[in-house]
């Protein structure tokens, strides 16, 4: 499966309540949540508050987000939004 579609998948499994999704999307982008807090110029242990705290925004976002292409730049706008 392309990584689009594959992403595609996990979040409207996402959106129907899938724990095992978000876990999957979770360790998909993790790390780009992570670094972007870094880069805001956090610690590492308030880049981790931040990433608990863009996670959560997700999951109440999610229904306002269309396509599933604009998650990558949601999760970068949405932490950097949060680290300030």
């Amino acid at each position: 499966m392309k990584k689009l579609e594959e992403i595609t998948a996990l979040f409207e499994r996402c959106k129907q309540g899938d724990n095992e999704a978000w876990r999957g999307l979770g360790g998909k982008y993790e790390n780009l949540v992570y670094s972007t807090a870094l880069r805001s110029g956090l610690s590492e242990e308030d880049s981790g508050e931040v990433h608990q705290q863009v996670w959560v925004e997700l999951h109440r976002s999610m229904f306002r987000i269309k396509d599933p292409k604009a998650l990558p730049s949601w999760l970068i706008t949405t932490t950097r939004r949060i680290a300030y």
